[in-house]
């Protein structure tokens, strides 16, 4: 190789160091945390639209087509509610209960009601401030 090729190929080593610097990582884990927080922030507005929690992530992907409803490996969004409580979940990369490492189940939930029974949901700050986090 010659002297030039060689100051060629340090001077693109150098520069893809560079850029890989400032380049932030984006993991499934993120990706999957944001798209549960979209879905909760669909279920606040359903709520508030029609009084009732919706019944799925399809009726959710009805009104806003756009909305992801899958984890960051590509796996579909777990969803269910109660009378209390709300819960988003990804099973990990391997899209099964249970698991470790990659494969730990992650979820974030929020409670539908306040501890005196009053409706949390569709209020100003539920989204802030009725979440269990397990991620």
């Amino acid at each position: 190789m010659s002297s030039s090729g060689i100051v060629n190929l340090s001077l693109f080593s150098a520069v893809a160091l560079l850029f890989l610097c400032f380049v932030d990582v984006v993991t499934p884990t993120d990706v999957t945390r944001g798209s549960v927080l979209g879905v909760f922030l669909e279920v606040d507005k359903y709520f508030r639209d029609t009084g009732e929690l919706p019944p799925s992530l399809d009726a959710l992907r009805q009104r806003a087509p756009k909305l992801s409803i899958t984890d960051g490996w590509g796996w579909p969004l777990h969803y269910s509610f109660s009378d209390t409580v709300i819960t988003v979940a990804s099973y990990g990369l391997d899209g099964k209960a249970g698991g470790s490492g990659w494969n730990t189940d992650r979820s974030m939930s929020y409670y539908v009601r306040r501890p005196d029974g009053q409706l949390w949901i569709g209020t100003d700050g539920w989204i802030l401030q009725a979440r269990q986090t397990h991620f």
